[in-house]
This record gives C-alpha cells, sequence and structure tokens, in this order.
C-alpha cells in the first residue's frame, strides 16, 4: 500500500485555563472529602469543565499547572522558585470530521 492510498487522520486542537475553586459548585466538590470540609482550591472542581468538554467530543491530552499574568501570559518556574497556584492550562484535541 502506498502512502498515496493511506489516508491520516486529522485532529482539531483546543486549549483553555481552566481554575480550581470549591466555591463553583460546593456540593459536588464535598462529595471527594466525605471526613471533613473541601480544601478551597481542590482539584476536584475542575472536573464538571472537564466533563462537559468530554461531553463535547474534546479529549484531555495535557493539563499543567500555570502562573496567569494579566495580559493572559503564564508564568515559567524561573531559577527554582516555587508559587502556589489553582489555574491549569488544558489541551484538548478531537477528530476532525472530514
Amino acid at each position: 500500500m502506498s502512502d498515496e492510498n493511506v489516508q491520516h487522520e486529522q485532529w482539531e486542537h483546543y486549549v483553555e485555563f481552566v481554575t480550581a475553586d470549591s466555591q463553583y459548585d460546593p456540593p459536588f466538590v464535598q462529595q471527594f472529602y466525605p471526613q471533613g470540609r473541601a480544601p478551597v482550591y481542590a482539584i476536584q472542581s475542575i472536573l464538571p469543565r472537564l466533563n462537559y468538554l468530554g461531553e463535547q467530543g474534546w479529549q484531555l491530552v495535557n493539563i499543567q499547572p500555570v502562573r496567569l499574568g494579566g495580559n493572559g501570559d503564564v508564568m515559567m518556574e524561573s531559577g527554582g522558585s516555587r508559587e502556589w497556584t489553582n489555574a491549569y492550562l488544558c489541551a484538548f484535541k478531537r477528530r476532525r470530521n472530514i
């Protein structure tokens, strides 16, 4: 079979900053912490958004904690310093309908 006859899959991509904040849906987040109060920035609070995108056909392919700047820029670790964050850069893909 030659390369001319092979049809390659085509993908479309989507990126979004998703912020973890249990105040978005306290009952949903609290179910993950039956023994006590859920942390304010519980990572589980991003699940409703990720599930919604999954229902739209988007597959999460990467998630990275990031610090967001005022101009939509992203801080990278520099000089070994560390900072807390509740923002995540999420990359998604789904098969393109051609």
